[in-house]
Parts: C-alpha cells; sequence; structure tokens
C-alpha cells in the first residue's frame, strides 16, 4: 500500500479565528476554525489531513513541536492537548489511516504558505470578523488539589477544597468526597492518586460492592455540574 504525505499548518486570522491548510498528496485544503490557542489550532489543521486522507499509512509533517510530542506520546500526562489529540488519533484509527508523525522547520512545511495566505487574505477584507463559526465555549477554571498519604489514611487539601479518609480504598474515597464538593463547571486537578484508585475511577465496573453506588453517583454529579476531575498519578 502506497505511503501518503501531507503536510499541515494553522495561521492566525484575528482574535481566535484560525485559517488552517492541509496538503495531502499534493492537494490543497484551507478552510476556517477557531481555537484558545495556536497549539490547538494546529491540533485542528492535523485532524483536517486526517479526514482528506484515505485509508493506509499516513506521513505527517508539522512544524509545530506540541503536535508532534501530543501524537507521538512524548507530551506530559497533564498537557491540554492531550485530550484534542486522543480524539484525533481516535478519528484516525476509525478511517483507518496509520499516522507517523514527524516535526520539519516551517520553512519546509508545504502548508505554511496555504495557511499564512489564508489567514492574511481574510485580514485584508476583514471576512475573519464575519465568520460563520460558532464561538469557542470559556475555557473551564481550574483547581489544584494534593493527596497526601499517611499511615492513617490519605487527606486531600487546595483550591479551597479539603477531604479526609481512612481504611481501605482512602485514596479512591477521597476522590467521591471531592467529586461532591466541586463546584460547577470546573476542572479539578488531583495531584499525587495512586494508579489503583485511578483506576477504579475510570473503570468504576471493578469498584467494590459498597463503593460502586457512590462512585457512580459522584461521577454522575459531576457531569451534571459540568466539572470534571483530572487525576495525576505520581
Amino acid at each position: 500500500m502506497p505511503q501518503q504525505i501531507a503536510y499541515t499548518d494553522a495561521s492566525l486570522a484575528v482574535q481566535d479565528v484560525y485559517a488552517l491548510a492541509a496538503v495531502v498528496n499534493g492537494v490543497t485544503v484551507t478552510t476556517t476554525a477557531r481555537a484558545h490557542t495556536t497549539q490547538q489550532a494546529e491540533l485542528q489543521a492535523a485532524r483536517l489531513a486526517v479526514q482528506h486522507a484515505d485509508p493506509g499509512p499516513l506521513h505527517l509533517y508539522v512544524d509545530c513541536l506540541a503536535t508532534a510530542h501530543v501524537l507521538t506520546g512524548l507530551a506530559r500526562s497533564r498537557s491540554p492537548l492531550t485530550e484534542p489529540a486522543q480524539q484525533l488519533l481516535q478519528l484516525a484509527a476509525e478511517r483507518g489511516v496509520a499516522l507517523h508523525v514527524q516535526w520539519i522547520p516551517r520553512g519546509e512545511n508545504a502548508a505554511h504558505h496555504p495557511a499564512h495566505h489564508t489567514a492574511g487574505h481574510m485580514r485584508t477584507h476583514r471576512r475573519a470578523r464575519r465568520v460563520h463559526l460558532p464561538p469557542l465555549p470559556p475555557q473551564t477554571p481550574g483547581l489544584v488539589v494534593r493527596l497526601r498519604h499517611h499511615p492513617d489514611g490519605t487527606s486531600a487539601r487546595g483550591g479551597g477544597l479539603r477531604a479526609v479518609a481512612h481504611g481501605p480504598l482512602a485514596a479512591l474515597r477521597i476522590l467521591i468526597d471531592l467529586a461532591g464538593r466541586a463546584p460547577p463547571g470546573v476542572r479539578v486537578r488531583v495531584r499525587g492518586v495512586p494508579p489503583y484508585a485511578a483506576h477504579l475511577w475510570t473503570h468504576p465496573e471493578h469498584a467494590p460492592d459498597d463503593l460502586l453506588a457512590s462512585l457512580s453517583a459522584a461521577r454522575c454529579t459531576l457531569s451534571l455540574r459540568g466539572s470534571r476531575l483530572h487525576l495525576m498519578t505520581p
């Protein structure tokens, strides 16, 4: 099966509107999108390449190191790009596209000129201010909570939240407690979560029967409030 080649880039037009360009097998595709950061826009440009690629191997060249790192597993686990990158990789898998991502200098990126040209054209003709795209949701504010493990239990403190639990699965009980205390529309980063507690939080079907109901209720409460826990293991 012949390997496909794609180049992608994003260029800011105005405010939060970016011009995206993907050159897939010599064919240039451009579009516009909103993003909070250039790195997020670069990921959307990479997604554009996946959408226009045929099933099979795709060698993707990008000039954004953050994009290259997050798509190759080199980014920090708490990177805000992790979730959209996982969605992109899932899309590639669903379409049968085998991604191989490589960083290149901007001067070698065939998508840089079309992205930059499109953004400049939008600014010149003020099209970016009239672009028909839904507004971005506000970035979710965040709190940071740290777990501390003691001989007689586990405690959590930070962001105005406090919790204490004792006995087996104390860390999981802390997460359940924090879920009930988290303010609406907030992402709570919980640091120092043991791997076993993180696993049970994301796979409640493996939790003990005596905690299953409260764990399910805690996850439901978070969802209804528009909040979430971001678990960070040591």
